[in-house]
C-alpha cells in the first residue's frame, strides 16, 4: 500500500506539473510521434469492412465531441503542432469534474488517503454542479412503425481491394431501466444462436455472422452484424431484417416457460461468475 501511495502521487504530478520531461524534446521527435498516429488512423482503410460497419454506426449514434470519424482524426494530426501540445498539457487539468475508483486490499481509510493525496496534487477546485461536463448520452435513431424503412447508412469501402461486404443493422434501447437491460440481454441470448445459425448455417451468406448487446452511456442497444464475400451489402441487409422480422412469430411466441427459464439462468450465471482477475473486476466497476 506504501507503494501504491508513491506510484499514485508519482503519476498526478507527472502528469499535471511535471509533465514537461515526458512530452517531446524537439520537432524532430514530434514528427515521429505524430508518424506513428498517422500510420494508427491510416490502418482503418485495410480494416475488414465490418469494423468499418461498426464503427460508422457507433458516429450515427454517438453526439458530437464525443467521438470523432477517422477522417476528422487523420487531418487534426496533421495540423497539431508542438506547440499546440504543450499548451494543451498545460491546460488539462485546469478544470473538470474528478471521479476516483479505489479497490483492492484497501480499507476505507487508505482508499480516502490515497484520493486525498492525488486531489492535493492535481489541485482540483470545487465547481458548481451547472458546471460538470455532460454524460454521455446516445443520439436516437428515427423512430419508425413495423412498417417502415429503417434509417440506413451506406457507406463506400475505403480499401478498393476488398471486396468483401458487410451490413450492420443497430436496434436502440434508450431506456436506463435496469429491468429493461436485463430484457434486452435475454432477448439478445435467444436470437443469437438462431442468427447465426439462420444465416451462416442454413443461408450461408458470410463467414462472419454475429450478434450482441453493448452499452452506450446508460443505454443499452444489440447489433447484428454480417460480412460476407458471396453477397453484396443490399442482400445482407434485406436477409438481417428478414430475421429479424419474423423472429417474434418464428422464435420468441415459440418459447415455453423451460426455455425461458433456461435463458434467465444462463445470464444470472454469466452476471454472477467472479472475475478473474482484480483488473477486470474493477474496469466492470468503473
Amino acid at each position: 500500500n506504501d507503494k501504491l501511495q508513491q506510484f499514485a502521487d508519482y503519476i498526478s504530478k507527472k502528469v499535471s506539473t511535471d509533465f514537461k520531461d515526458v512530452l517531446p524534446k524537439d520537432e524532430s521527435e514530434f514528427e515521429r510521434y505524430k508518424d506513428l498516429l498517422s500510420r494508427t488512423f491510416a490502418a482503418f482503410d485495410v480494416k475488414q469492412p465490418y469494423a468499418h460497419c461498426t464503427s460508422y454506426s457507433q458516429l450515427a449514434i454517438n453526439p458530437s465531441n464525443f467521438q470523432y470519424s477517422n477522417k476528422v482524426l487523420r487531418e487534426a494530426t496533421k495540423a497539431i503542432t508542438l506547440n499546440d501540445l504543450k499548451e494543451y498539457a498545460a491546460s488539462l487539468w485546469a478544470s473538470g469534474k474528478g471521479l476516483a475508483l479505489v479497490q483492492g486490499n484497501l480499507d476505507q481509510k487508505e482508499a480516502e488517503k490515497l484520493v486525498a493525496s492525488i486531489d492535493k496534487t492535481l489541485n482540483f477546485q470545487p465547481i458548481k454542479i451547472s458546471e460538470y461536463p455532460p454524460e454521455l448520452a446516445p443520439l436516437p435513431l428515427p423512430p419508425i412503425s413495423s412498417k417502415g424503412q429503417p434509417t440506413r447508412l451506406v457507406i463506400s469501402e475505403p480499401n478498393p481491394d476488398n471486396e468483401n461486404a458487410a451490413s450492420y443493422v443497430l436496434i436502440q434501447n434508450l431506456s436506463e431501466d435496469p429491468k429493461e437491460h436485463v430484457l434486452i440481454e435475454i432477448l439478445s441470448a435467444v436470437l443469437s444462436e438462431r442468427f447465426y445459425e439462420d444465416l451462416r448455417t442454413k443461408q450461408q451468406l458470410g463467414y462472419i455472422v454475429s450478434s450482441g448487446i453493448r452499452a452506450l452511456g446508460k443505454t443499452r442497444y444489440i447489433g447484428f452484424i454480417v460480412q460476407s464475400s458471396v453477397a453484396n451489402n443490399e442482400k445482407l441487409t434485406t436477409a438481417i431484417l428478414a430475421f429479424l422480422d419474423k423472429a417474434r412469430s418464428s422464435v420468441l411466441e415459440k418459447l415455453n416457460k423451460g426455455d425461458f427459464a433456461m435463458y434467465v439462468k444462463s445470464v444470472i450465471d454469466s452476471k454472477s461468475e467472479p472475475d478473474k482477475q482484480l483488473a477486470t473486476e474493477v474496469t466492470r466497476n468503473w
